[in-house]
C-alpha cells in the first residue's frame, strides 16, 4: 500500500492510497496517544511527529526491500530507529 500506484494516472486511485496513508499515520499517532497517557511514553512526545517518524522509517524500509535489500538491511534500520525512539 505504500508505493501501490505511485505511477497511476487515476487522481481517484492516487487520492485513496494517499487516504490510506493518513489513516494509517492516524492510527500510529492514536496508539502514541494511548501510550503517553498510560505512562509507557514520556509526557510531552510530540505523537503526531513520532508518528510520522516511525512512517517515514517503515515505508523507507519498505522500499528498500522492494528494490532487493538483503534481511539484514532494513533489521538493521529498524534497531537504529529504535534507538530514536523515547525510553
Amino acid at each position: 500500500m505504500i508505493s501501490a500506484g505511485t505511477n497511476t494516472t487515476s487522481a481517484d486511485v492516487a487520492d485513496a492510497l494517499c487516504r490510506r496513508r493518513d489513516d494509517s499515520l492516524a492510527m500510529f499517532e492514536s496508539r502514541i496517544r494511548a501510550d503517553v497517557a498510560a505512562g509507557a511514553l514520556p509526557a510531552g512526545i510530540d505523537a503526531r511527529a513520532l508518528a510520522r517518524y516511525a512512517g517515514a522509517v517503515l515505508q523507507g524500509m519498505s522500499q528498500q526491500s522492494r528494490d532487493g535489500a538483503t534481511r539484514a538491511e532494513p533489521e538493521a534500520v529498524a534497531e537504529l530507529a529504535l534507538v530514536a525512539w523515547p525510553a
